[in-house]
């Protein structure tokens, strides 16, 4: 980017948030609902479909979601034929009820993938498309 390019770029930056009134170091909760909003959804990301796996027989998709605003994800499943979809798995019924913990390890290939969420953030579906192996708390679940 050329020196005059980037010098109009912080011009109209600095045009804006002049004119908003927002601060350079404005917070989620500093009063803008459009800053608050963008925070809160982590840039409109949340809620949408993550790694959809169909089943063998082609007649259901399996995907990861977060609620609009929650960053835990859970597994649902998509039912091709009535268009309905519907939680199959959440962490919280998979740990019962205990707080997820991630080791150090972890964390930091959640930090390299730049994985924010929390919750189920993987899965792998076995070939029969009747279980499932879910990756959670340091530990493999294999589920029916």
């Amino acid at each position: 980017m050329s020196l005059s390019r980037w010098t109009s770029c912080c011009v109209l930056f600095l045009g804006l948030v002049l004119h908003r009134g927002i601060g350079l170091a404005a917070s989620p909760d500093s009063g803008d609902p459009w800053l608050r909003t963008l925070s809160a959804t982590r840039n409109f990301q949340l809620g949408r479909p993550l790694k959809p796996t169909f089943t063998p027989d082609g007649s259901t998709v399996l995907f990861l979601r977060a609620g609009p605003r929650d960053p835990r994800q859970s597994l649902f499943a998509l039912d091709l034929g009535t268009g309905q979809a519907r939680e199959v798995l959440d962490a919280t019924r998979l740990l019962s009820g205990v707080t997820e913990e991630l080791s150090a390890e972890e964390k930091a290939r959640r930090e390299r993938q730049r994985i924010t969420a929390g919750g189920l953030v993987g899965f792998t579906l076995a070939e029969d498309g009747l279980h499932l192996l879910v990756p959670l708390s340091g530990r493999l679940y294999w589920v029916e």
